[in-house]
C-alpha cells in the first residue's frame, strides 16, 4: 500500500460518524504537500466522495471550488485531475 493511502483516510473509516451531511477526508500533511508547488494532492477515493465532478470538456479536467468557513469568509480553489498520481490536485488558494 502506497504512504498517501495510509496516510489519508475518510473518517467513516475510522468508526467517525458525522452528524453534518457533508463529507470531507483526512490528510496527514507533508513536507511535499507543503513545498513551493503550492497544494496538495487528494486521493482519487476521497476525491470521489468529497468534490462535485469534474469538467472533462476542459483539459486538464478541472472546477473552481469555493469553500466558506465558519466566519462566512469565501476562499476561492481550482482542483484538477492529474493521471499520474490518479488523485486530484488541490492547488493553492487564488
Amino acid at each position: 500500500m502506497q504512504q498517501e493511502q495510509i496516510d489519508s483516510f475518510l473518517p467513516i473509516e475510522m468508526g467517525i460518524v458525522s452528524k453534518q451531511p457533508t463529507n470531507y477526508f483526512c490528510k496527514t500533511l507533508t513536507g511535499s504537500d507543503t513545498s513551493t508547488h503550492g497544494g496538495f494532492f487528494v486521493p482519487h477515493r476521497a476525491a470521489e466522495k468529497v468534490f462535485p465532478p469534474l469538467d472533462f470538456t476542459q483539459q486538464p479536467p478541472a472546477q473552481e471550488l469555493i469553500a466558506r468557513d465558519l466566519h462566512d469568509v469565501e476562499s476561492k480553489f481550482g482542483t484538477s485531475f492529474e493521471r499520474i498520481k490518479n488523485s486530484r490536485a488541490i492547488p493553492r488558494c487564488f
